[in-house]
Formats: structure tokens, sequence, C-alpha cells
């Protein structure tokens, strides 16, 4: 009985060997299933790494690709930078500027180049002035380099090619106002000697003997001496012209004084200054020469500044250079045409100013502010007769100059094709055929 009982509980109980899942019970398939998943992911995720780092590599690899090629974009781009934009301020200082007036909803629509604010600069306290300057050069460097203002606003631009981008224009466009100064210091003293035919012999002498030695020009020098002195002093006058050569406290020369190169002294009229303002024939030779070529410069604007002068008695003596050169047609492309300057502009007249100035002082090494001589300010004065004009009748006698000097440099422009007039020949010949067809 014992035995018949323990056989059948035996037999009840569910042995080892049955309690183990099968291939196909339900809890095999989910354990197996996990497993296969979990390589799966596994799987999955070495394939997204591996992409990942490829990728990684494309990009890093692209970026050292592009990097030169921007870099060497924003070379180009920075020789514009003194020259159109500002000779002094840093790119940083202009986009801050406009970031600021951005969040302060301060930005309008009618402060362009072509439309100023008539505002009376001396209204202006320190501080607005300098700010309506640096804005200013804002939209000089949004007009001339749009192509930096366009990179800034690339989603996949980082702070440090940001700082890359403002460093290479700043360092470029020093350099290229370091190569206009030093092709300005021989060139100008040759030009010298064909505005000012009746200086000083001695003095013309002088700065022939040693062209490019600052140690005989500024107010030591006659012929420099003349060009530098302020248009409101009768440098005929021989005590006004010693004063000035000594620099007696009466006759301190400042940058609040524009001198007499800036003039174009044959119609000078004390009385309405602006006649001749930014008209003087070394201001046009020097610009030709900075922003076309050096020897297109040579021939420019000979007309002599001395009323009484002997044409037979003016000095013939040239730079330096091959003639020969110039009659050939020229292989490279023009400081103007690589910075796409199609007119003059006052900022660029300015920048001209600054470098003749330089070129005639017997200052040694380039600086903002030399003694009493505040360059900044100086350079800054000029650009606010272009950009601030005090009202209507002011801008458009700044447009008329700037007109002017366009022509003089680049010449007339061509004639729109879409102003043609209706009356000209090809029209007329064009309705004549259409006549006789219908005639036919």
């Amino acid at each position: 009985m014992a035995n018949s009982q323990s056989n059948l509980a035996s037999s009840q109980r569910p042995s080892a060997t049955n309690t183990q899942a099968g291939p196909n019970s339900p809890s095999c398939g989910t354990s197996e299933s996990i497993g296969t998943d979990t390589q799966e992911v596994a799987r999955l995720k070495r394939t997204i790494a591996e992409l990942q780092d490829k990728n990684g590599r494309m990009q890093a690899e692209q970026e050292a690709r592009d990097k030169p090629n921007r870099e060497r974009v924003f070379v180009s781009l920075g020789r514009a930078f003194r020259r159109l934009v500002s000779l002094y301020d840093d790119p940083r200082v202009l986009v801050n500027e406009f970031d600021k007036r951005a969040e302060a909803d301060e930005l309008t629509d009618d402060e362009d180049e072509d439309h100023p604010a008539f505002r009376d600069v001396n209204s202006m306290n320190t501080g607005e002035l300098h700010a309506d300057r640096t804005y200013h050069g804002y939209k000089a460097l949004h007009s001339h380099i749009p192509e930096a203002i366009k990179y800034l606003e690339r989603a996949d631009v980082s702070p440090s090619d940001i700082n890359v981008m403002y460093k290479t224009i700043k360092d470029n466009g020093d350099k290229a106002r370091a190569d206009d100064t030093s092709t300005l210091k021989q060139s100008v003293v040759y030009w010298i000697q064909q505005v000012l035919p009746n200086a000083p012999r001695t003095a013309l002498d002088r700065l022939l003997s040693h062209p490019r030695s600052k140690d005989v020009r500024g107010l030591q020098n006659d012929a420099t001496a003349e060009l530098l002195c302020p248009v409101d002093w009768d440098w005929g006058n021989e005590g006004v012209r010693n004063k000035v050569k000594d620099r007696s406290p009466e006759y301190q020369i400042t940058s609040a004084d524009f001198p007499r190169f800036f003039f174009s002294m044959k119609d000078h009229d004390p009385e309405d200054l602006e006649k001749t303002l930014f008209r003087g024939p070394l201001l046009l030779r020097a610009f030709k020469c900075i922003y076309t070529s050096p020897s297109s410069a040579m021939d420019f604007g000979l007309n002599s500044e001395d009323e009484d002068s002997d044409e037979d008695q003016v000095i013939t003596v040239q730079p330096p250079c091959k003639r020969q050169r110039m009659l050939k047609q020229p292989t490279r492309s023009s400081v103007a045409e690589i910075l796409n300057l199609k007119r003059v502009t006052g900022r660029s007249i300015a920048y001209v100013c600054v470098q003749v100035h330089f070129a005639l002082s017997d200052l040694g090494q380039w600086s903002r502010d030399v003694a009493q001589f505040d360059y900044e300010a100086f350079y800054y004065g000029i650009v606010d007769y272009f950009e601030r004009p005090p009202g209507p009748q002011a801008e458009a006698r700044a447009k008329v100059l700037l007109q002017w000097w366009t022509e003089a440099i680049f010449g007339k422009a061509r004639a729109d094709p879409s102003t043609a007039s209706a009356a000209g020949s090809v029209s007329r010949l064009a309705a004549q055929r259409l006549a006789k067809e219908a005639a036919s």
C-alpha cells in the first residue's frame, strides 16, 4: 500500500526533464528574441558610431580644405578694409555697433549712404559722434565687403572662425595701408615738382636728391610746407611763412585745418572754400596711383597749381621706372577692379588725403596721433563732410563732387541701353524694315 502511494505521488510530480522548456515553447522564444534584439541594437550602435566617426573625419577634411580658401578670400577682401571702410576702426568694433543698435531696435532704413540723416556734427556729443561714425563704418563694411557679413550669419561658423576672420581682415587691411604708404613715399616727390614748379629750387632739389627720405620733408622744406600749410593762412606772406615753419604758437597746424593740397588753388575762393575743396591735383594723382596703378598716375593731372608758372621751366624728372612698360596692355587687375570699386566714395577720398598728408610730412612712423596732430580726427573730419551733410543742399553738392571724382578717375559712365531713345537709328531702321515687309 505504501509502495503504491509512493508510486502515485511520484507519477504526479513533474519530472525535471519535463519542466525544462522545449525549443518551441513560448518562454524559450522570448529569451532568444531578447538576445537577438540586443545583438541587433549593439550592431546598429557600432554602425552608427562608425558612420559618425567617418562623417567627423570627412567634415574635418572638408574644413581643412575650406579654411585656407576662406582665409585667402579674407586676405583679398581685407585689403579693401582700410581703403574703403575704415582707416582706424577694427571690423569687430563696427559689427558690435550694429549688434548693439539691432538689440536696442535703433536701426533705421533711411540712414544709408544715399540718404544720410541731416544732423550737424557740432550738435552731437563725443559719444554720439563716435557711435554714429562707427555705425556708418559698419554700413561701409556691409557695402564693400558683404562676404564678411554673410560669413558672420552662417550657422556653421564658430566663434574661433569669427575671430580668425576679424584678424585676417584687420591684418591685411593694415598691410595694404603700409604698401600704399611705401608707394606714395617716393611717388609724391616727383609729383610735387609738377604741382609746384615755382617752389624754391633748393627745396625741390633736396626732395629729388633724397626721394626715399622723410628727413627733408615736412615744414622744414618750403615745397612740402606750402602744401601742408592750412588754406586759411597766407603762404605768400613771408612773415606767416616763417611762423608756420617755426611752429609758432599762433600758427600750430592741427587736425582741424584743411591743408592747401586739398584744394585746387587756381580757382580758390576764400569766401567759398567748398568750390575747390578736394579737387587738388596731388589728391587726384595719389588716388590714381593707389586705386588704379602707379603708372596710370604718372601722366595724370599735370596742370600746375601756380598761376604764374612758366611751363618751359617745369621740371620733368620722373620716378625711376621703365617707361616702355606703359605701352603694354595691363596684365593684372587694378586695385579698383579687385575691390569692385566703380565709383569714388567719401571714405576712399579721406583715405587718400591722410596718405598724402603723411607722405608730405617728416614723420617716419605711421601713428594715429602725433604731437598736436590727430590723424584719426583728421580722417573723420573728411569723412563727415560726405556722410554728415547739414542739409539736402550740402548733400547734393557732396554728390556732385563724388561724381566729378568718379569721372576724373574712371571716366564717364557708359550710357544705359535701357534708356536708349526710341528715335535712335536702330529703332528707325527696324520700323523701316517692318514698313517694307508690310508694303510687299
